[in-house]
């Protein structure tokens, strides 16, 4: 089981380090529920690993959207929206 970390939320960009750089092995590939809503241009969700800086464009969609994504944390996330998002365990 994965250890509850505190929810990301925001309205428009931000960068965000999921999982505080804490370095699990649960962690590797874990999904995420993330989301967006009241948007109308590009939701854009990009995600790289702290240690390899592996990583890439994990979303891009116009308006809202909900879904489930693998986040190899811990992370840099980046996100680019015009509304509110969210990204929490599932």
């Amino acid at each position: 089981m994965h250890q509850q970390y505190r929810p990301q939320v925001g309205r428009s960009g931000r960068e965000v380090d999921v999982d505080g750089g804490k370095r699990r092995p649960d962690c590797v590939n874990r999904p995420e529920k993330i989301t967006h809503s009241k948007g109308e241009s590009n939701f854009v969700v990009e995600s790289y690993n702290l240690e390899s800086g592996e990583g890439g464009l994990l979303i891009n969609e116009i308006g809202g959207y909900s879904g489930t994504r693998p986040l190899d944390a811990p992370a840099l996330v980046q996100v680019t929206a015009d509304g509110n998002w969210s990204i929490n365990p599932a």
